[in-house]
């Protein structure tokens, strides 16, 4: 069997995200499926998804501006995340501040930031 990753664009960003994040829950009345494979990388660029965190609460605005203090919405589960950003997108934000370091078994985390 061959490795799994998912690439998100802009919104579709979001969407994967939301789908790793919440899989095999109910949140706020969605039902997210299981995947029946693991996902090894997720690949993310133009996401507006960190601006949805805050919107939505899963971390407040003061995590956001304190990456050392900011605890992940919940867990990520791949093992590599990468963040594409354009410095001229005004919709792209930084994952930074919500996914956790790779110890304990989070992804870690690569941002590629263009400009």
């Amino acid at each position: 069997c061959g490795s799994v990753h998912l690439f998100g664009h802009s919104l579709g960003s979001l969407i994967v995200s939301d789908m790793l994040m919440h899989q095999g829950k109910c949140w706020h009345g969605v039902r997210y499926p299981t995947f029946p494979f693991p996902v090894t990388n997720v690949y993310v660029c133009g996401s507006p998804a960190p601006l949805f965190f805050v919107a939505r609460k899963q971390v407040t605005a003061v995590q956001a501006a304190d990456a050392a203090e900011a605890a992940p919405p919940t867990e990520m589960p791949c093992r590599a995340f990468f963040n594409f950003v354009n410095s001229m997108d005004p919709v792209a934000h930084l994952f930074r501040p919500f996914l956790s370091r790779a110890e304990g078994g989070a992804p870690s985390l690569r941002a590629a930031v263009t400009f």
